[in-house]
């Protein structure tokens, strides 16, 4: 296992920020460029939630292990495809923790630890998303 660590600034108050990931409405908006990409989520301690794509052929599914509201997320993460050949890697785990930078932004650091092999695609997907949500508050 390894371990990935992002951190980015946004313009935006934590309160605000954090809604940009609870709800999916808004969610939708900075998280996968696919048109077609559904996002159900329960945002509670032991709720699930599920993105995924037809048209990109991915998904991917888990369950929130904690939720401190406007603080900090934790969830498991389990990619979902549809190559027969190439197997699925192991669950992850996912941390995202906000905190104010300032009186205007909002610190959020994201911590994924999942298998070594994986985490320099991860960190594309993520950074890709991130530059959407910056560009939100811009």
């Amino acid at each position: 296992m390894g371990e990935l660590a992002l951190h980015v600034v946004v313009a935006a108050h934590r309160d605000e920020l954090w809604q940009d990931f609870v709800d999916m409405s808004l969610f939708a908006q900075w998280w996968w460029p696919f048109a077609d990409t559904t996002y159900v989520a329960d945002v509670r301690e032991g709720g699930t939630y599920r993105f995924a794509s037809e048209s990109a052929g991915i998904g991917v599914h888990g369950s929130y292990l904690s939720v401190i509201d406007t603080h900090r997320l934790d969830f498991s993460w389990q990619w979902e495809d549809d190559d027969p050949v190439v197997p699925r890697p192991a669950p992850s785990t996912v941390r995202i923790a906000f905190t104010d930078a300032d009186d205007a932004t909002t610190s959020v650091e994201i911590v994924h630890e999942a298998a070594s092999d994986e985490l320099e695609s991860l960190r594309q997907g993520w950074e890709h998303c991130l530059q959407r949500l910056v560009a939100r508050y811009v």
